[in-house]
């Protein structure tokens, strides 16, 4: 089909069709060769840094989240007026 569609009008010669085939055959060998599944070492590196940058931040989080406790919130008592007087010089 391809070499009808790229040369129009042509006569078709032997060697469009080994191009062709061998493109094919070639694709078809990558296909098989490459199993789903299968780790690829630059991918398990780089979901690894990732990773690892997701546990540092979630372990920041959580000691921020414990040393807060306690520490931020409103506070209720008797009311007290603050002015300039009051505060000095």
């Amino acid at each position: 089909m391809l070499p009808g569609f790229v040369a129009r009008g042509e006569q078709a010669s032997g060697a469009r069709f080994v191009v062709g085939g061998t493109v094919t055959l070639a694709s078809i060998v990558a296909f098989v060769s490459r199993r789903p599944g299968r780790q690829i070492p630059g991918n398990v590196a780089h979901n690894g840094v990732i990773r690892d940058w997701r546990r540092a931040t979630a372990d920041v989080a959580r000691r921020n989240a414990e040393r807060g406790r306690g520490l931020i919130g409103v506070r209720t008592g008797p009311a007290v007026i603050l002015t300039p007087e009051a505060t000095g010089p």
